[in-house]
């Protein structure tokens, strides 16, 4: 019961030198989920992404925006639910009115952010395996947070 609280004590705590250059939102429970110039994406000091491109988006720190404030929602669902051991993160295809070949990685529902053509440009891999990629290592950052 109090592990929850703890942790979100514990990762409300931002990291001195990656707030300086980072976004940073706090959710409802106090954590603290940045973005940083590089693009790493990370939830209390654990990394989950790097984003390496723009996207669509006209510059990293619109994406960024856009990601972090659906990672907010997705991390409030995870604690209003109680899913800390059983977080769901998984690849989700492109709805019927996007362009084909570029998946989503979604977490609790909530569709984080579109791997494009761009970011499998980028990474140089392609865009269903970078998004796979991705996806694993949004489940690995979030049970790093949330389970001991």
């Amino acid at each position: 019961m109090f592990r929850p609280f703890a942790v979100a004590l514990l990762l409300a705590v931002p990291v001195v030198a990656a707030a300086a250059e980072a976004e940073t939102a706090t959710t409802d429970q106090g954590l603290a989920v940045t973005i940083n110039r590089a693009g790493e994406l990370a939830v209390g000091g654990v990394v989950l992404v790097q984003l390496r491109d723009k996207s669509v988006c006209e510059s990293m720190s619109q994406r960024a925006d856009r990601i972090t404030s659906r990672l907010v929602n997705a991390l409030e669902r995870i604690h209003r639910r109680s899913r800390f051991k059983q977080i769901r993160v998984a690849v989700a295809p492109p709805a019927p009115d996007e362009p084909p070949g570029e998946p989503w990685v979604v977490v609790e529902g909530v569709r984080l952010f579109k791997v494009t053509y761009q970011d499998a440009v980028a990474a140089k891999r392609p865009a269903a395996e970078l998004a796979a990629h991705y996806a694993n290592q949004e489940r690995r950052g979030l049970r790093r947070i949330y389970t001991p």
